[in-house]
Protein backbone atom coordinates (compact mmCIF):
# COMPACT_ATOMS: atom_id res chain seq x y z
CA UNK A 1 0.00 0.00 0.00
CA UNK A 2 1.52 3.32 -1.03
CA UNK A 3 1.75 5.92 1.71
CA UNK A 4 3.54 8.70 -0.17
CA UNK A 5 0.40 10.69 -0.95
CA UNK A 6 -3.32 10.84 -0.09
CA UNK A 7 -5.93 9.60 -2.53
CA UNK A 8 -6.52 11.78 -5.56
CA UNK A 9 -9.77 10.09 -6.50
CA UNK A 10 -12.64 8.53 -4.58
CA UNK A 11 -14.24 6.19 -7.09
CA UNK A 12 -15.64 8.33 -9.90
CA UNK A 13 -14.94 11.60 -8.03
CA UNK A 14 -11.70 13.47 -7.65
CA UNK A 15 -11.16 14.58 -4.07
CA UNK A 16 -11.80 18.26 -4.85
CA UNK A 17 -15.23 17.41 -6.28
CA UNK A 18 -15.93 15.15 -3.31
CA UNK A 19 -15.08 17.89 -0.81
CA UNK A 20 -17.20 20.42 -2.69
CA UNK A 21 -20.29 18.32 -3.33
CA UNK A 22 -20.39 15.59 -0.64
CA UNK A 23 -18.31 16.37 2.45
CA UNK A 24 -20.71 17.21 5.30
CA UNK A 25 -23.49 17.51 2.71
CA UNK A 26 -24.68 14.09 1.56
CA UNK A 27 -23.88 10.38 1.83
CA UNK A 28 -22.24 8.70 -1.14
CA UNK A 29 -21.13 5.16 -1.98
CA UNK A 30 -17.71 5.10 -3.62
CA UNK A 31 -16.93 1.86 -5.45
CA UNK A 32 -13.43 0.42 -5.79
CA UNK A 33 -11.63 3.23 -4.00
CA UNK A 34 -8.95 0.87 -2.65
CA UNK A 35 -7.54 -2.38 -4.06
CA UNK A 36 -9.53 -5.47 -3.10
CA UNK A 37 -6.55 -6.88 -1.19
CA UNK A 38 -5.65 -3.68 0.71
CA UNK A 39 -6.87 -4.84 4.14
CA UNK A 40 -3.91 -4.86 6.58
CA UNK A 41 -5.64 -7.09 9.19
CA UNK A 42 -7.09 -10.56 9.57
CA UNK A 43 -9.68 -11.88 12.01
CA UNK A 44 -6.81 -13.36 14.03
CA UNK A 45 -5.07 -9.96 14.20
CA UNK A 46 -8.21 -8.26 15.51
CA UNK A 47 -8.86 -11.05 18.01
CA UNK A 48 -5.33 -10.66 19.34
CA UNK A 49 -5.83 -6.90 19.72
CA UNK A 50 -9.13 -7.40 21.53
CA UNK A 51 -7.29 -9.48 24.14
CA UNK A 52 -4.77 -6.68 24.80
CA UNK A 53 -4.94 -4.28 27.75
CA UNK A 54 -3.91 -1.54 25.31
CA UNK A 55 -7.05 -1.86 23.19
CA UNK A 56 -10.58 -0.52 23.69
CA UNK A 57 -12.69 -3.44 22.45
CA UNK A 58 -16.33 -4.57 22.47
CA UNK A 59 -18.21 -7.71 21.50
CA UNK A 60 -21.87 -7.49 20.50
CA UNK A 61 -23.89 -10.69 20.17
CA UNK A 62 -27.18 -9.93 18.42
CA UNK A 63 -28.79 -13.37 18.06
CA UNK A 64 -31.64 -12.31 20.35
CA UNK A 65 -33.14 -9.06 21.58
CA UNK A 66 -31.77 -7.22 23.41
CA UNK A 67 -28.25 -7.66 22.05
CA UNK A 68 -25.57 -8.68 24.52
CA UNK A 69 -22.70 -6.19 24.99
CA UNK A 70 -19.33 -7.21 26.43
CA UNK A 71 -16.25 -5.04 26.97
CA UNK A 72 -12.63 -6.18 26.61
CA UNK A 73 -9.92 -7.00 27.17
CA UNK A 74 -11.04 -10.55 26.44
CA UNK A 75 -9.53 -13.94 27.10
CA UNK A 76 -8.78 -15.82 23.86
CA UNK A 77 -11.26 -18.58 24.71
CA UNK A 78 -14.04 -16.00 25.07
CA UNK A 79 -13.62 -15.02 21.43
CA UNK A 80 -13.43 -18.64 20.33
CA UNK A 81 -16.70 -19.48 22.06
CA UNK A 82 -18.93 -17.21 19.95
CA UNK A 83 -21.99 -18.21 17.90
CA UNK A 84 -21.71 -19.08 14.22
CA UNK A 85 -23.79 -16.01 13.32
CA UNK A 86 -24.85 -12.55 14.44
CA UNK A 87 -21.93 -11.20 16.42
CA UNK A 88 -19.56 -8.28 15.92
CA UNK A 89 -16.15 -7.57 17.45
CA UNK A 90 -15.03 -3.92 17.45
CA UNK A 91 -11.64 -2.41 18.34
CA UNK A 92 -10.94 1.35 18.58
CA UNK A 93 -7.68 3.16 17.77
CA UNK A 94 -6.27 0.40 15.60
CA UNK A 95 -4.18 3.08 13.86
CA UNK A 96 -2.29 3.54 17.13
CA UNK A 97 -1.82 -0.17 17.73
CA UNK A 98 -0.99 -1.52 14.27
CA UNK A 99 1.38 0.54 12.06
CA UNK A 100 0.19 -1.17 8.88
CA UNK A 101 -3.35 -0.18 9.75
CA UNK A 102 -2.31 3.38 10.53
CA UNK A 103 -1.33 3.77 6.88
CA UNK A 104 -4.99 3.44 5.92
CA UNK A 105 -5.40 6.95 7.32
CA UNK A 106 -2.83 8.24 4.83
CA UNK A 107 -5.31 7.68 2.03
CA UNK A 108 -7.57 10.32 3.60
CA UNK A 109 -4.94 12.93 4.42
CA UNK A 110 -6.58 15.41 2.06
CA UNK A 111 -8.46 16.24 5.28
CA UNK A 112 -6.39 17.91 8.07
CA UNK A 113 -4.79 15.64 10.68
CA UNK A 114 -6.53 17.34 13.57
CA UNK A 115 -9.94 16.34 12.20
CA UNK A 116 -9.08 12.63 12.37
CA UNK A 117 -10.35 10.73 15.41
CA UNK A 118 -9.22 7.16 14.91
CA UNK A 119 -9.41 4.00 12.83
CA UNK A 120 -11.95 1.58 14.29
CA UNK A 121 -12.07 -1.95 12.91
CA UNK A 122 -14.96 -4.39 13.23
CA UNK A 123 -15.24 -8.06 12.34
CA UNK A 124 -18.71 -9.57 11.97
CA UNK A 125 -20.11 -13.03 11.39
CA UNK A 126 -23.01 -13.41 8.92
CA UNK A 127 -26.00 -11.44 10.19
CA UNK A 128 -23.80 -9.47 12.57
CA UNK A 129 -24.11 -5.73 13.10
CA UNK A 130 -24.48 -3.11 15.80
CA UNK A 131 -27.97 -1.97 14.83
CA UNK A 132 -29.29 1.21 13.22
CA UNK A 133 -27.67 4.29 14.75
CA UNK A 134 -26.36 7.78 14.02
CA UNK A 135 -22.97 9.38 14.63
CA UNK A 136 -22.23 13.03 15.34
CA UNK A 137 -19.23 13.05 13.04
CA UNK A 138 -18.19 12.30 9.46
CA UNK A 139 -17.10 8.74 8.75
CA UNK A 140 -15.65 6.70 5.89
CA UNK A 141 -16.79 3.06 6.17
CA UNK A 142 -14.25 0.99 4.22
CA UNK A 143 -15.02 -2.61 3.38
CA UNK A 144 -11.90 -4.63 4.13
CA UNK A 145 -12.96 -8.27 3.86
CA UNK A 146 -16.15 -10.06 2.87
CA UNK A 147 -19.50 -8.51 1.99
CA UNK A 148 -21.87 -6.28 3.93
CA UNK A 149 -25.21 -4.64 3.24
CA UNK A 150 -25.54 -1.01 4.26
CA UNK A 151 -28.92 0.62 4.75
CA UNK A 152 -29.17 4.37 5.34
CA UNK A 153 -31.76 7.06 5.87
CA UNK A 154 -30.28 9.94 3.87
CA UNK A 155 -32.26 12.55 5.83
CA UNK A 156 -30.10 13.70 8.79
CA UNK A 157 -31.55 12.83 12.20
CA UNK A 158 -30.26 15.43 14.66
CA UNK A 159 -32.60 14.39 17.48
CA UNK A 160 -32.43 10.59 17.58
CA UNK A 161 -34.66 8.56 19.88
CA UNK A 162 -32.99 5.43 21.20
CA UNK A 163 -34.47 2.14 22.27
CA UNK A 164 -34.57 1.94 26.05
CA UNK A 165 -34.37 -1.86 26.25
CA UNK A 166 -30.82 -2.18 24.90
CA UNK A 167 -27.32 -1.45 26.22
CA UNK A 168 -26.29 -0.91 22.61
CA UNK A 169 -27.41 2.43 21.17
CA UNK A 170 -30.05 1.45 18.60
CA UNK A 171 -32.56 3.82 17.02
CA UNK A 172 -36.16 3.33 18.11
CA UNK A 173 -37.34 4.02 14.56
CA UNK A 174 -35.38 3.48 11.36
CA UNK A 175 -36.58 3.42 7.77
CA UNK A 176 -34.02 3.06 4.98
CA UNK A 177 -34.05 5.29 1.91
CA UNK A 178 -31.05 3.56 0.30
CA UNK A 179 -29.44 0.12 0.46
CA UNK A 180 -26.19 -1.19 -1.04
CA UNK A 181 -24.09 -4.33 -0.93
CA UNK A 182 -20.39 -3.54 -0.59
CA UNK A 183 -17.24 -5.54 -1.31
CA UNK A 184 -13.56 -5.09 -0.40
CA UNK A 185 -12.24 -1.69 -1.48
CA UNK A 186 -15.67 -0.01 -1.52
CA UNK A 187 -16.11 3.05 0.72
CA UNK A 188 -19.34 4.51 2.10
CA UNK A 189 -19.08 8.14 3.20
CA UNK A 190 -21.62 9.41 5.73
CA UNK A 191 -21.97 12.99 6.98
CA UNK A 192 -22.93 13.56 10.63
CA UNK A 193 -26.40 12.46 11.83
CA UNK A 194 -27.15 10.12 8.91
CA UNK A 195 -28.76 6.96 10.30
CA UNK A 196 -27.18 3.74 9.07
CA UNK A 197 -27.39 0.02 9.64
CA UNK A 198 -24.75 -2.47 8.50
CA UNK A 199 -25.48 -6.20 8.26
CA UNK A 200 -22.77 -8.74 7.45
CA UNK A 201 -23.67 -10.95 4.49
CA UNK A 202 -20.54 -13.07 4.99
CA UNK A 203 -17.75 -13.04 7.54
CA UNK A 204 -16.51 -9.52 6.97
CA UNK A 205 -14.29 -6.74 8.23
CA UNK A 206 -15.07 -3.02 8.07
CA UNK A 207 -12.59 -0.21 8.77
CA UNK A 208 -14.12 3.05 9.97
CA UNK A 209 -12.22 6.32 9.66
CA UNK A 210 -13.99 8.65 12.06
CA UNK A 211 -13.44 12.39 12.36
CA UNK A 212 -13.43 14.69 15.36
CA UNK A 213 -16.23 17.20 15.55
CA UNK A 214 -15.58 19.28 18.68
CA UNK A 215 -18.37 21.70 19.48
CA UNK A 216 -17.54 25.27 20.47
CA UNK A 217 -18.10 24.63 24.17
CA UNK A 218 -15.79 21.58 24.22
CA UNK A 219 -13.07 23.45 22.34
CA UNK A 220 -13.39 26.49 24.61
CA UNK A 221 -13.15 24.31 27.71
CA UNK A 222 -9.97 22.66 26.42
CA UNK A 223 -8.40 25.93 25.29
CA UNK A 224 -9.14 27.62 28.61
CA UNK A 225 -7.58 24.66 30.39
CA UNK A 226 -4.36 25.11 28.42
CA UNK A 227 -4.46 28.88 28.91
CA UNK A 228 -4.65 28.31 32.65
CA UNK A 229 -1.33 26.44 32.40
CA UNK A 230 0.36 29.30 30.57
CA UNK A 231 2.10 30.67 33.66
CA UNK A 232 0.65 34.17 33.38
CA UNK A 233 0.77 36.18 36.59
CA UNK A 234 -1.97 35.70 39.18
CA UNK A 235 -4.46 38.38 40.15
CA UNK A 236 -3.29 41.43 42.07
CA UNK A 237 -5.66 44.08 43.42
CA UNK A 238 -5.29 47.07 41.09
CA UNK A 239 -6.30 49.58 43.75
CA UNK A 240 -6.38 48.05 47.25
CA UNK A 241 -8.97 49.65 49.51
CA UNK A 242 -11.38 48.72 52.27
CA UNK A 243 -14.39 46.78 50.94
CA UNK A 244 -17.62 48.46 52.13
CA UNK A 245 -19.60 45.34 51.17
CA UNK A 246 -17.49 42.16 51.44
CA UNK A 247 -20.02 40.10 49.45
CA UNK A 248 -19.95 42.42 46.44
CA UNK A 249 -17.74 42.04 43.37
CA UNK A 250 -17.10 45.67 42.63
CA UNK A 251 -17.43 47.29 39.25
CA UNK A 252 -13.75 48.23 39.43
CA UNK A 253 -12.79 44.58 39.99
CA UNK A 254 -15.03 43.36 37.17
CA UNK A 255 -13.57 45.91 34.77
CA UNK A 256 -10.02 44.90 35.71
CA UNK A 257 -10.72 41.16 35.32
CA UNK A 258 -12.52 41.68 32.01
CA UNK A 259 -9.48 43.55 30.78
CA UNK A 260 -7.18 40.72 31.87
CA UNK A 261 -9.31 38.08 30.14
CA UNK A 262 -9.45 40.14 26.94
CA UNK A 263 -5.68 40.56 27.01
CA UNK A 264 -5.22 36.81 27.43
CA UNK A 265 -7.59 36.00 24.58
CA UNK A 266 -5.93 38.66 22.47
CA UNK A 267 -2.53 36.97 22.73
CA UNK A 268 -2.61 35.19 19.36
CA UNK A 269 0.60 33.25 19.90
CA UNK A 270 -0.60 31.87 23.24
CA UNK A 271 -4.08 31.21 21.87
CA UNK A 272 -2.66 29.38 18.83
CA UNK A 273 -0.61 27.14 21.10
CA UNK A 274 -3.61 26.39 23.30
CA UNK A 275 -5.80 25.54 20.29
CA UNK A 276 -3.08 23.35 18.76
CA UNK A 277 -2.67 21.44 22.00
CA UNK A 278 -6.43 20.96 22.34
CA UNK A 279 -6.84 19.70 18.77
CA UNK A 280 -4.08 17.09 19.09
CA UNK A 281 -4.95 15.84 22.57
CA UNK A 282 -5.50 12.06 22.45
CA UNK A 283 -9.26 11.53 22.57
CA UNK A 284 -9.03 8.44 24.76
CA UNK A 285 -5.96 9.46 26.72
CA UNK A 286 -3.68 6.73 25.37
CA UNK A 287 -0.26 7.32 23.85
CA UNK A 288 2.31 5.29 21.97
CA UNK A 289 2.21 2.29 19.65
CA UNK A 290 3.56 -1.23 19.63
CA UNK A 291 6.57 -0.44 17.42
CA UNK A 292 7.43 3.03 18.69
CA UNK A 293 11.11 3.95 18.60
CA UNK A 294 12.69 3.37 22.01
CA UNK A 295 16.05 4.37 23.41
CA UNK A 296 17.89 6.96 21.38
CA UNK A 297 16.97 8.89 18.26
CA UNK A 298 18.07 6.84 15.21
CA UNK A 299 20.60 8.36 12.83
CA UNK A 300 18.91 7.10 9.66
CA UNK A 301 15.52 6.05 8.36
CA UNK A 302 12.21 7.85 7.97
CA UNK A 303 10.48 8.98 11.12
CA UNK A 304 6.69 9.21 11.49
CA UNK A 305 4.55 10.43 14.35
CA UNK A 306 2.71 7.37 15.68
CA UNK A 307 -0.77 8.65 14.86
CA UNK A 308 -1.74 11.26 12.30
CA UNK A 309 -4.59 12.25 14.61
CA UNK A 310 -2.08 13.43 17.21
CA UNK A 311 0.24 15.54 15.06
CA UNK A 312 -0.08 19.01 13.55
CA UNK A 313 1.82 22.26 13.27
CA UNK A 314 1.16 25.99 13.08
CA UNK A 315 3.32 28.22 10.90
CA UNK A 316 2.86 31.95 11.39
CA UNK A 317 5.17 34.87 10.59
CA UNK A 318 8.24 34.36 12.74
CA UNK A 319 6.68 31.45 14.62
CA UNK A 320 6.59 27.66 14.16
CA UNK A 321 5.04 25.25 16.67
CA UNK A 322 4.83 21.47 16.40
CA UNK A 323 1.99 19.80 18.31
CA UNK A 324 2.07 16.14 19.23
CA UNK A 325 -0.43 14.46 21.55
CA UNK A 326 -1.50 17.67 23.25
CA UNK A 327 1.99 19.11 23.77
CA UNK A 328 3.49 22.17 22.07
CA UNK A 329 7.07 22.29 20.78
CA UNK A 330 8.15 25.77 19.57
CA UNK A 331 10.80 25.56 16.85
CA UNK A 332 12.73 27.89 14.53
CA UNK A 333 10.84 28.78 11.35
CA UNK A 334 13.80 27.35 9.42
CA UNK A 335 12.56 23.89 10.47
CA UNK A 336 9.21 24.36 8.69
CA UNK A 337 9.91 21.96 5.81
CA UNK A 338 11.12 19.19 8.12
CA UNK A 339 8.14 19.62 10.46
CA UNK A 340 5.75 19.49 7.49
CA UNK A 341 7.37 16.19 6.45
CA UNK A 342 7.06 14.81 9.98
CA UNK A 343 3.35 15.65 10.24
CA UNK A 344 2.63 14.71 6.61
CA UNK A 345 2.49 11.39 4.82
CA UNK A 346 6.13 11.34 3.70
CA UNK A 347 7.73 11.31 7.15
CA UNK A 348 11.02 12.93 8.17
CA UNK A 349 14.18 11.56 6.55
CA UNK A 350 16.73 11.49 9.36
CA UNK A 351 19.63 11.66 6.92
CA UNK A 352 18.59 15.13 5.81
CA UNK A 353 19.75 18.20 7.68
CA UNK A 354 18.06 18.51 11.09
CA UNK A 355 18.61 21.48 13.37
CA UNK A 356 19.76 21.01 16.96
CA UNK A 357 16.40 22.36 18.18
CA UNK A 358 14.41 19.85 16.13
CA UNK A 359 16.77 17.04 17.09
CA UNK A 360 16.12 17.82 20.76
CA UNK A 361 12.34 17.74 20.20
CA UNK A 362 12.62 14.45 18.32
CA UNK A 363 14.57 13.04 21.25
CA UNK A 364 11.72 14.03 23.56
CA UNK A 365 9.19 12.37 21.24
CA UNK A 366 11.28 9.19 21.25
CA UNK A 367 11.32 9.27 25.06
CA UNK A 368 7.51 9.56 25.05
CA UNK A 369 7.09 6.69 22.58
CA UNK A 370 5.42 8.97 20.04
CA UNK A 371 7.41 8.27 16.87
CA UNK A 372 8.09 5.21 14.74
CA UNK A 373 10.32 4.28 11.83
CA UNK A 374 8.69 3.28 8.57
Amino acid sequence: MATEMPLRRLGDLDVAAFMETCWQKKPVLLRGVLPRDFCPLTREDLTQLACSEEADSRLIISEDWPPELYHGPFEPEELEDVPDREWTLLVQEVDRLVPGASRVLDHFRFIPNWRVDDLMVSYAAPGGGVGAHTDQYDVFLIQGLGRRRWEIDATPNRNPVWREDSEVAVLADFSATDSWEVEPGDVLYLPPHVAHNGIALTDCMTLSVGFRAPDAAELLESVLGYLSDSGKERYLDPDPRVAPEPGEISGRTLADLRSRVRALLGDDELLNQSIGRALTEPVRGRLGVQDAVVGELPTEGVLHVVSAAQAAHVLAPGNLVLFVAGKAYPLPVSDAAQVASLTGTAGLNLQEGISDALRQVLGELVAEGLVRLG
